[in-house]
This record gives structure tokens, C-alpha cells and sequence, in this order.
């Protein structure tokens, strides 16, 4: 009877440093289940053990086959694995500001023209100046944290700040004693 082979896996990898090499698996129904998987495809770094190195297949559409081998005959399936360059977010800001001042934040990042880009100004009032700079101030003092995320196709990357904003200084009271030689200015 023939048998039915089936990849099991995400349909979809987001490549940064950090994303491992990943074990594939597959499902079939022989009820002698004696046989062997081979594995193959871009990206395929140990072909028994069914191993897929995202960093070296790199970006765009991967399609991985399997083959199980039982008894001389050959039972093969296919798995389509989109590889995608993750987004970068970051953001350099000044990390203290008086209440009276804005505050500009310059962004580095790496992003599609289709990602969404989202910002937590930590309850400050945001403006965009470009794509890649943004004003916000803040009506009260205190440690606000900014936060800045690029979603693009099911990946991401965030990157979050904090900024002291320091309350105004008061206006001094100046008093001034004058004689006939002099001024005295009191505060």
C-alpha cells in the first residue's frame, strides 16, 4: 500500500544572528514503520537527522523534500519554508531633558517598505519630522520609556528607551535693595 508522507514545520523563519538551526520532522502512516527519512533542499545541513540552517539557506522561499525509503520503495514529500530577513529597530535619544524642551530621537533601522513601524512615546506628545526622525515633549517630569517596533510579515524587533524629563526650574523672586551707591539683587 502506499504511504503517505507529511512535513510538519513553520511555514515561516525570521533570520537575525541569533535564529538556530532548526529540526525538521515528518509524519507517515506505514504501519511497518521500518523505513528511513533522507532529507534535502537549501538549508539542509544534516540530511538523516533532517536539520535546516535558516543562515545558510538565506532569504526567500525554500522548499525542503523528504523521502522515506522503506522495502526499495521511495515515498517523497515537499515543505515549502519562507526565510525572512528580520527588521532592526533602533533608536539613539539624549537620556535626560528639562520639561521645556523636545526631545529628537533618530532611528537606525532596516525595514521593508511594507513593515509597520509603532512607537510608545511614554505619554509624550509625538511628531514625525521623516522616516527616520521623530520630536516628542511631555507636559509633566519624571523616567518616561520610549519604546519602537518594525513588524514586517510575521517578524519583528524592538528596541525601548528611557529618558529622564527633568521639571522646569522656577522663576526666582528677585528683590533688589538700591542706595545711593549701589544695587543689591536678592534671590
Amino acid at each position: 500500500p502506499p504511504v503517505d508522507v507529511v512535513i510538519q514545520g513553520i511555514d515561516t523563519i525570521c533570520l537575525n544572528t541569533f535564529t538556530p538551526v532548526i529540526q525538521l520532522s515528518a509524519i507517515h502512516n506505514d504501519v511497518n514503520p521500518s523505513g528511513k527519512l533522507i532529507w534535502g533542499g537549501n538549508g539542509i545541513v544534516d540530511s538523516i537527522a533532517g536539520l535546516f540552517d535558516p543562515k545558510r539557506a538565506g532569504p526567500g522561499n525554500r522548499k525542503i523534500l523528504v523521502i522515506y525509503r522503506v522495502e526499495g520503495c521511495i515515498y517523497p514529500a515537499s515543505y515549502n519554508i519562507i526565510v525572512r530577513q528580520n527588521p532592526f529597530a533602533e533608536f539613539v535619544i539624549d537620556s535626560v531633558i528639562c520639561q521645556d524642551s523636545i526631545l529628537s530621537i533618530n532611528v537606525n533601522h532596516w525595514v521593508n517598505d511594507s513593515a509597520k513601524i509603532s512607537w510608545n512615546f511614554g505619554g509624550g506628545m509625538g511628531k514625525t519630522i521623516d522616516r527616520d526622525h521623530y520630536e516628542v515633549h511631555w507636559s509633566l517630569p519624571g523616567k518616561k520609556k520610549l519604546g519602537f517596533r518594525i513588524s514586517d510579515a510575521r517578524c519583528y524587533h524592538e528596541d525601548e528607551k528611557e529618558v529622564e524629563v527633568i521639571a522646569a526650574l522656577e522663576k526666582p523672586m528677585i528683590n533688589c535693595i538700591s542706595t545711593d551707591t549701589s544695587v543689591t539683587f536678592i534671590w
